[in-house]
């Protein structure tokens, strides 16, 4: 419920740019659906929405970027589809995995 109020906080005064951090951590299946079917509606809407998430399936859905962060630093930072291509088989876990065993910094510019 905390979650939910959280996001209902940060979206009541309709933002420019939305910043989530773990927008679906702690919530259930139904309420985890609801908060990314959200986040497609404003991104449409033309909000720019921010948002960190260890859940790869929730970036395959809803990037057009990406941007990892190593040890404070931006070890890549551009589109999902650049994102797919560091792995043979277009993973995002492989992707991810290959851009923290490289150590060499892959940043586009927007």
């Amino acid at each position: 419920m905390q979650q939910k109020v959280s996001i209902a906080r940060a979206v009541i005064h309709k933002p420019d740019v939305l910043v989530l951090d773990e927008p679906t951590t702690g919530l259930d299946i139904m309420a985890t659906e609801i908060i990314l079917e959200f986040i497609e509606l404003t991104k449409e809407q033309g909000t720019a929405v921010i948002f960190s998430t260890h859940h790869l399936d929730e970036v395959a859905m809803l990037a057009d970027r990406v941007t990892v962060i190593d040890k404070g630093t931006s070890a890549f930072s551009d589109s999902l589809d650049a994102f797919r291509e560091l792995s043979p088989d277009h993973d995002l876990r492989r992707s991810f995995m290959h851009v923290l065993e490289q150590g060499n910094h892959h940043v586009a510019s927007i």
